[in-house]
């Protein structure tokens, strides 16, 4: 019973069949998670450099823009080793963060 109550504290339904870590909290959070293998560090991870790194008006200014791929790639370089995924991976994030309202 007791393992029950602390499963049931680390994760929390939200939408239909979708259960996420308690600690991903926000729309955000919960597409990275999504779209990086359930990788809940790294999620995060990705997130905090998005935050700490965006700048106000970052879409459609190429260099602000650039800044955010580039601290987006140094958290993904800790997961993906090849550079053609790690390459894909930056590009697919940067896409889903910038389409992120959240940001």
């Amino acid at each position: 019973m007791k393992e029950i109550i602390e499963l049931t504290k680390k994760v929390r339904k939200h939408g239909s069949n979708s259960i996420y870590p308690v600690s991903l909290k926000g729309d955000a959070r919960k597409s990275l998670y999504d779209n990086l293998d359930k990788n809940e560090d790294l999620a995060i991870n990705v997130d905090i450099i998005v935050r700490e790194t965006k700048k106000d008006n970052f879409r459609g200014n190429i260099i602000k823009e650039r800044e955010i791929k580039k601290a987006i790639r140094s958290v993904l370089e800790t997961t993906y080793k090849e550079e053609q995924t790690l390459n894909l991976m930056t590009k697919q994030i940067f896409e889903l963060v910038k389409n992120q309202n959240e940001y």
